[in-house]
């Protein structure tokens, strides 16, 4: 069998044998990975990721070896923004049986060329037929000693968020292949690294344990957009972070960029995504290797120079457009009162359209109220859309915010953490408690929940302090419907308490409803008590093929 030969024509062991030959390990056993054991006090990291041809990769623009680097270094940038060593990696393809053998060894020899770079060795996979080339990883690496993982949740008040590696230069590459190929222009060739940016990322090995070592707390790697992964950063940390627009401006090659191509090269920078530069939060000086791009502050979302981004929408895995496209991303839309960026971009594609045609007049009716005249803070109106639309599994619906001052977060039901449950969510406590045996907690923060596909949605987003259904009238129930019958899909299970969410049971149609009276303490004993939401939300879920929810708090 020669390399020209086809993967139909070699055969699965011929191919196998190929990629061992080129990637060699001594690891690879007959029909799995023998691994060293761990040094002491080490944990094992492991990730996996997708690579799928017309969406991550061309065969017109990269070469076989820069797909297996890209391929690695997609996942060995996981593993350093854990702090943890890539050690080892296995290597799946499914690809059409005309392939050429050539193609999969050249993916091979790229895998082998990254991962000598880490002294880590490919140790095995798995190849098979295929209607269209997909590349999955696996990567494993070691977490030493006894500090724990840098994961999105670590970032706290009053620290520096820092960097390592190139912004935006992944972005501006797509966007020159798309206008060029790979057959650049003479006059253009000092743009060649931008495009080598982009089909042959690079990471300099060892930045994250380094990072890990000296003090960072948190730390992502940017492969979905600046914005979109520092968001997810200060959403999971519940914190604000303003990033410094003198620290991540567009330098010289990307203005040149955005001059050829008329590009505005602030968007590859914001949301351009796939440049893998590892972004951490620490108390300390910047790491070595690592510069200073932003501060951690109280508070929630994300800005640049205190405003909103420019362009906030960046790279979703399912987004309606092809990565190819370069169709414009959608946005939401801006607000003088409210912090719209907090809004995960999967519900833009619903809530923009109707944003648009009913928040100004909402707007316009609050702005005729007294400084602090509506509950929550702006800042939270929209904190229950920072669940990705994908994600809900469960919804229960609320009726509007706490009135009192210092209650209302955004979330119906919940408060802020700290803040005493009111009377209705000590009901639910007690309901949860008898239910599914969780023991209540001291404050009202039900932030767990959402980590678990459980959005907590109010009817109306604001509320005067003090009196209670007092925005019912604004238009806020436009908005939240299109949001509600967004969710008629499943697996989903609505819990409708009271009368005001039982009326949304007609936009599920196709969805279990759970309703009862509301919890509060005039109706709480007609029917809330003993009503068994939790539990029978997870017997609903499982029926349709999900998991439970873990209701601990």
């Amino acid at each position: 069998m020669h390399l020209s030969h086809t993967l139909g024509q070699a055969g699965e062991q011929h191919v196998i044998g190929e990629i061992v030959a080129a990637a060699p390990s001594a690891l690879n056993g007959d029909d799995a990975a023998v691994m060293f054991p761990d040094p002491p006090n080490s944990r094992t990291v492991a990730c996996t990721d997708m690579m799928v041809e017309g969406r991550h990769f061309r065969r017109d623009w990269s070469t076989p070896m820069e797909v297996g680097q890209k391929a690695i270094l997609r996942n060995f940038a996981d593993i350093e923004a854990m702090g943890a060593r890539p050690t080892a990696a296995l290597l799946a393809i499914a690809a059409p049986a005309e392939t050429h053998v050539s193609f999969v060894r050249g993916i091979a020899e790229g895998i082998a060329q990254r991962c000598a770079l880490y002294n880590a060795e490919l140790v095995g996979g798995d190849l098979t037929r295929g209607s269209q080339l997909v590349i999955t990883v696996t990567a494993i690496g070691t977490l030493g000693g006894s500090q724990p993982p840098l994961t999105l949740d670590g970032a706290r008040a009053g620290q520096k968020l820092v960097s390592h590696g190139k912004i935006g230069y992944s972005a501006a590459g797509l966007a020159l292949l798309q206008e060029h190929g790979r057959d650049l222009p003479p006059e253009l060739s000092e743009l060649w690294p931008l495009i080598d940016a982009h089909c042959n990322p690079s990471l300099k090995p060892g930045r994250g344990v380094i990072a890990r070592a000296t003090g960072a707390t948190a730390m992502t790697d940017n492969s979905d957009g600046l914005v979109p992964d520092i968001a997810g950063v200060a959403k999971r940390s519940n914190v604000h972070i303003d990033l410094h627009s003198t620290a991540i401006a567009p330098d010289a090659l990307l203005t040149e960029a955005g001059v050829v191509l008329g590009v505005d090269p602030w968007e590859w920078v914001l949301t351009g995504g796939e440049d893998h530069t590892l972004v951490a939060t620490t108390n300390k000086e910047a790491p070595s290797g690592f510069r200073v791009i932003g501060t951690v502050n109280r508070g929630t979302g994300l800005t640049v120079d205190g405003k909103k981004p420019r362009y906030d929408a960046g790279w979703q895995s399912f987004y309606s457009s092809e990565e190819f496209s370069g169709e414009e991303r959608m946005t939401a839309p801006y607000s003088q009162l409210f912090d719209t960026s907090v809004i995960d971009s999967s519900w833009l594609p619903v809530l923009a359209p109707v944003l648009e045609e009913h928040l100004p007049a909402i707007e316009q009716q609050l702005q005729q109220l007294p400084e602090g005249g509506f509950l929550p803070a702006g800042e939270n109106v929209f904190a229950a859309f920072r669940v990705p639309l994908p994600e809900v599994r469960v919804l229960i619906v609320g009726q509007d915010p706490y009135p009192t001052p210092g209650h209302a977060v955004g979330r119906s039901f919940a408060t802020a953490p700290g803040v005493k449950p009111p009377r209705s969510l000590h009901n639910i406590y007690k309901e949860l408690c008898e239910d599914v045996g969780v023991n209540p907690r001291e404050d009202g923060d039900l932030r767990a929940w959402e980590s678990q596909g459980v959005m907590l949605l109010n009817r109306v987003l604001t509320v005067a302090p003090g009196e209670a259904g007092s925005h019912r009238k604004l238009g806020w129930q436009a908005i939240t419907e299109a949001a509600i019958r967004a969710l008629n899909r499943q697996p989903m299970v609505a819990i409708l308490w009271g009368n005001d969410a039982k009326a949304c049971a007609k936009f599920l149609p196709d969805v279990p409803i759970i309703s009862s009276a509301h919890p509060s303490p005039l109706s709480a004993r007609r029917g809330f008590f003993g009503s068994r939401p939790f539990s029978r939300a997870n017997e609903l879920l499982r029926d349709q093929g999900a998991p439970d929810v873990d209701w601990h708090l």
